[in-house]
């Protein structure tokens, strides 16, 4: 998923349709060679579920256990907007990409 600070809306959208499913999230960020930042989410549909580096399948690239570890510390990096989910009419995040990248001039 890019970055949360250079597509808010596709992120925000993305969130609303992973949350819509029944999932609990966090996010994190993390750089990637020749992509820049890329905004992640981890989630999982226990009620009471709080992240564990432990948790996530082995090989996870771009992140040890231990910054992984550190970037789910920090939290939810919670959607600035109230965006609408995706549904199998209605793909609001693609439109919502399209957006952000015209408004950065790409």
């Amino acid at each position: 998923m890019p970055s949360s600070v250079t597509h808010p809306h596709a992120f925000d959208s993305a969130w609303a349709s992973a949350e819509a499913a029944g999932f609990t999230l966090r996010s994190y960020e993390a750089p990637v060679p020749l992509q820049g930042a890329l905004s992640f989410l981890v989630g999982s549909t226990a009620s009471s579920w709080e992240p564990s580096a432990a948790d996530l399948p082995r090989g996870l690239c771009f992140l040890d256990a231990a910054a992984l570890s550190r970037a789910l510390a920090l939290g939810a990096k919670a959607p600035r907007s109230h965006a609408a989910p995706d549904t199998l009419n209605e793909l609001r995040s693609v439109e919502l990409w399209n957006r952000d990248q015209d408004a950065l001039g790409k």
